[in-house]
């Protein structure tokens, strides 16, 4: 993985030299060591910067060049690394993070922070127009947490946070295969063989948006949009009112 260190960003790379160093996240010496040594090299990261015996040189001294030992190292910073790069996507997510602490406090049947928690992920919906795979998944997991919690710690609360799981689902469900849908076309496959094979399941799609669309056009403007543009190859009804959409929500969309 040192090859690619010159991937990163200047802050990303200021950023991993406070981490190799954090004792909570890495304890091996030799590994500070290397990533120091990457750190200074930055941005200017040859191939004669990568040369195992400079490398080798460099952390064990004086010692004579041993290619276990050498490759024992590597391995320890790739763990130390990859870890790195797994904390920076994790850090990007706040609605990740919310979802992973609910399943701890569900786990740990905390009850009043289940519920402060809950709620804190249904209201960043209010917070962003415009939502991903990332959003609809992770918003998915939080409800079916939150029912696991409901079914034993508060049963009054079951048949609400069941359909509320329900609705959570049609959406992934939507997003993800009107995604697909997009993918196919950019891909240029044949349109034929693809309605022969998913004829069905399209439509039972294209019926789950139909019956959703009131609030998949106030709340989820990603999956309109899809499913309006999907559709206006069909039918110019379609293309009209998407670009109407788009002209009013303009400014939301940028």
């Amino acid at each position: 993985m040192i090859e690619y260190f010159v991937k990163l960003t200047r802050e990303e790379v200021s950023q991993f030299k406070k981490f190799v160093s954090s004792p909570y996240f890495n304890s091996n010496k030799k590994v500070i060591l290397l990533g120091n040594y990457l750190c200074s090299r930055y941005p200017v990261i040859t191939a004669e910067t990568l040369n195992k015996k400079k490398i080798h040189h460099f952390i064990f001294r004086n010692q004579k060049y041993n290619d276990t030992n050498f490759r024992k190292l590597i391995s320890d910073f790739n763990t130390v690394f990859k870890r790195f790069l797994k904390e920076l996507e994790f850090k990007e997510s706040t609605h990740l993070q919310k979802c992973l602490l609910l399943r701890s406090f569900v786990r740990l049947k905390i009850s009043d922070k289940v519920r402060h928690i809950h709620n804190e992920i249904l209201d960043t919906d209010l917070n962003f127009f415009s939502k991903n795979i990332d959003y609809y998944t992770n918003l998915y997991l939080s409800q079916n947490a939150y029912y696991r919690h409901a079914i034993y710690d508060n049963v009054k609360e079951k048949q609400k946070s069941f359909e509320t799981l329900c609705e959570f689902s049609d959406l992934l469900i939507i997003y993800l295969k009107l995604n697909l849908y997009q993918y196919e076309d950019e891909l240029l496959l044949d349109k034929r063989a693809a309605l022969n094979d998913n004829y069905g399941l399209k439509k039972e799609i294209f019926s789950l948006a139909e019956n959703n669309l009131n609030v998949i056009k106030k709340r989820h403007p990603d999956i309109y949009f899809m499913f309006y543009e999907y559709r206006a190859k069909e039918d110019d009804v379609y293309f009209y009112e998407l670009e109407k959409y788009c002209m009013k929500n303009m400014k939301k969309l940028k």
